[in-house]
């Protein structure tokens, strides 16, 4: 089973991440993220722990998300399969345009790119 790290804003991709998490697991694959760590020290190395046992990290980028630029530029410095998963409406930082990348409506539809990629 491939074990997915899904970083994003809390407060603004809640709902998209939960459709997400569902469709992943209907491809047997296990999607993990920050807010179902059982944080007993600094939440940051929860984190990193959990991106270096992870296969792949699904980056979700929205407007004031440095937690997921953080969690994804580690990601790829130690190697990791990034896809980044972003609104329409948002503009992607031209130094990550060269990664996968997947923009969504913001309704909740699970794109099939998306699908496509992670069974890749």
């Amino acid at each position: 089973m491939k074990k997915v790290f899904i970083s994003y804003s809390l407060s603004r991709d809640k709902a998209f991440v939960s459709e997400l998490k569902l469709a992943l697991q209907n491809e047997n694959m296990q999607p993990t993220e920050a807010s179902e760590l059982l944080i007993e020290g600094e939440i940051s190395s929860e984190i990193i722990s959990c991106i270096h046992s992870s296969d792949l990290i699904i980056a979700v980028v929205s407007k004031d998300s440095p937690n997921v630029m953080f969690e994804m530029g580690y990601a790829l410095g130690v190697g990791k399969d990034v896809l980044l998963i972003a609104g329409s409406e948002m503009s992607l930082p031209t130094n990550v345009l060269s990664l996968p990348y997947v923009h969504y409506r913001g309704d909740t539809s699970f794109d099939p790119a998306i699908k496509w990629w992670t069974l890749g």
